[in-house]
This record gives structure tokens, C-alpha cells and sequence, in this order.
């Protein structure tokens, strides 16, 4: 995903040398897009796991 970032200056400055400012703009905003919904799943994922974790604490210290 990365990559994917560093990538966008040089492919913005080459559509829009090109002339092509929409296909510039558009590929900008999905890159933007597709990182943010990778970013909020691992967030996500996180959160999940730490809930987890934590009912089966309960659950230990309920038995205990």
C-alpha cells in the first residue's frame, strides 16, 4: 500500500502534463479512498482482537 502512495506525485504530474487533470484527480481520490478503508479496517481488526481478549479475561476471572 505503500508503494501504491509514493506512486501519486508521479502519476498526477504525468496525467496532468498530459492534460488529463479528471483521470489525475480521480486516480488521487480512490488512492486516498483506498487507503483510508484499509487504514479503518485495521483499525477495526484491533479493536475486535482487543475485545476478545478481554471477554475471555472476564470469562477466566469469572471461573477463577
Amino acid at each position: 500500500l505503500e508503494g501504491g502512495i509514493a506512486e501519486l506525485p508521479a502519476i498526477r504530474d504525468m496525467t496532468a502534463l498530459a492534460g488529463y487533470f479528471d483521470v489525475a484527480v480521480r486516480d488521487v481520490v480512490m488512492a486516498i479512498g483506498a487507503f483510508t478503508l484499509a487504514r479503518l479496517t485495521e483499525v477495526r481488526q484491533e479493536r475486535i482482537s482487543h475485545e476478545r481478549r478481554t471477554l475471555a479475561e472476564q470469562g477466566r476471572h469469572a471461573t477463577a
